[in-house]
């Protein structure tokens, strides 16, 4: 099977989809799959990142509109389907891919556009999707945590034990890779509010800047601050206690067992948080715009503190089991006429 990849991401838009549809173009290869291109829309270092793992990546400018992407794909080598990732991905230009490829597979966490595709993937639980009813005759939809699409070394995790705190709590703070310099503050504030003792590791965005990461050094001097990783397992591996977005942070953190208060970084986050909170009793403390160091310091110290804690790792993993990935991979092989054991 050939496939082609549709991406957007860098400060403003967040990482989350460029590094899920890398996982999921490294599963298909992995299954033997050629990835043909790699459109990426967003700062160079989004194609840089995704060349330096292997693809055939092309710059895409932000903000590129539909008319210059039909010009462009004119030039796109042949393809058995496309998948894509993007926020507002637009029915417009989900009708221009399936222009050039003759299946179209769009991932899409909030699930509150119109789709003209064959398969949706939604891998977040909603308060509801009211769209399915307005989309395409046939398009086929897979939601819910089950289907989220952790990386290989994330879902391997699922089947480590809960760890027990440290002395002092090893505390890892990271909430995607968009330029969220203001909530990194407030979290660092209310960890130097904390009488407990913690050793913290900030991991900021690919392109963090020096301002932020000399910023979150004033408040915390003993904190490690890191800009970037590919090895997200071993950072959860390595620490008790979390605080992550509300996007895919957060189901990472439950499937490797590490209790976590999430944060809505972007708008859309907050239906996704609050489901969360509701499903797994792990903290949402709401928008980061709006959340005080304060009322973070008390989130905190009462998670740290907590007897309920691996009632909390199991009610995470309870939900998000760390296996989407191979569903939705079977899904698109069967798509493609290419079901396989």
């Amino acid at each position: 099977m050939r496939v082609a990849l549709r991406t957007r991401g860098g400060p403003s838009q967040g990482w989350g989809n460029v590094y899920r549809l890398a996982a999921v173009a490294t599963a298909l290869r992995a299954r033997g799959h050629e990835i043909v291109c790699f459109l990426a829309e967003g700062p160079p270092e989004v194609a840089q990142m995704l060349r330096q793992r292997g693809f055939p990546a092309q710059e895409l400018p932000d903000g590129l509109t539909a008319g210059a992407e039909a010009d462009i794909l004119t030039r796109a080598p042949k393809a058995d389907l496309c998948v894509v990732e993007m926020l507002e991905i637009k029915p417009e230009r989900q009708r221009l891919l399936r222009s050039v490829w003759p299946r179209l597979v769009v991932f899409d966490d909030l699930a509150d556009q119109r789709y003209d595709a064959d398969l949706v993937v939604c891998g977040q639980d909603l308060p509801g999707y009211g769209n399915q009813g307005l989309s395409a005759p046939g398009c086929r939809f897979l939601t819910g945590y089950g289907y989220f699409m952790p990386p290989a070394a994330i879902a391997a995790g699922a089947a480590t034990p809960p760890r027990p705190s440290a002395t002092p709590h090893r505390l890892l703070v990271t909430l995607g890779g968009g330029d969220y310099a203001l909530a990194y503050v407030k979290i660092a504030l209310a960890i130097r509010a904390l009488p407990h003792p913690l050793a913290v590791t900030f991991l900021l965005g690919p392109a963090a800047s020096a301002e932020t990461m000399a910023e979150i050094a004033a408040i915390l001097p003993n904190a490690v601050i890191r800009a970037g990783t590919d090895a997200m397992d071993s950072l959860y591996a390595s620490h008790d206690s979390a605080v992550v977005s509300a996007g895919y942070s957060k189901l990472e953190a439950a499937i490797m067992g590490v209790p976590a208060i999430s944060v809505a970084t972007q708008w859309h986050q907050i239906p996704l948080g609050e489901t969360f909170a509701n499903r797994t009793g792990l903290p949402f403390v709401g928008y980061a715009g709006f959340l005080t160091p304060e009322s973070l310091a008390a989130t905190l110290a009462d998670l740290l503190c907590s007897p309920d804690r691996n009632r909390l790792v199991a009610m995470g993993r309870r939900v998000v089991d760390g296996q989407g990935m191979t569903r939705v991979i079977a899904a698109i092989e069967v798509l493609a006429g290419e079901a396989r054991p």
